[in-house]
């Protein structure tokens, strides 16, 4: 993803730049944020709420869990690239659920019933 501002960390359609990431779980809410980030349409942030952390990471506010990492290195894959990244931070809120996608659709992840296991 490339940053709004233009950070260190973020995607340029080629590459992270050296510096700074902050890989996101999005939660449940965060759907339609979801379509309008994975388009390659436009400004992809215009309109999100999204904050900055202390190191200059941005990132969509209120998500699921986040991981402020720094970008260790790159390694070509094919027509793609492999990021390295050191986790510095991280954090969940607890209780936002993750959103899940499946199938080309967003799926929800339901509590299993407790078992009890008779010896």
């Amino acid at each position: 993803m490339r940053s709004p501002r233009g950070r260190a960390g973020r995607h340029d359609g080629q590459h992270l730049h050296p510096g700074l990431a902050r890989p996101t779980i999005l939660g449940e809410h965060h759907g339609p944020a979801g379509l309008q980030l994975s388009s390659g349409a436009g400004d992809r942030f215009a309109g999100l709420d999204i904050s900055t952390a202390g190191s200059g990471s941005v990132f969509l506010s209120d998500p699921c869990a986040w991981f402020d990492c720094t970008l260790e290195a790159e390694h070509p894959a094919g027509d793609h690239v492999i990021a390295l990244l050191r986790i510095d931070d991280c954090g969940t809120s607890g209780s936002v659920s993750p959103l899940v996608v499946h199938a080309s659709r967003f799926r929800r992840l339901d509590a299993l019933p407790s078992r009890t296991h008779e010896r």
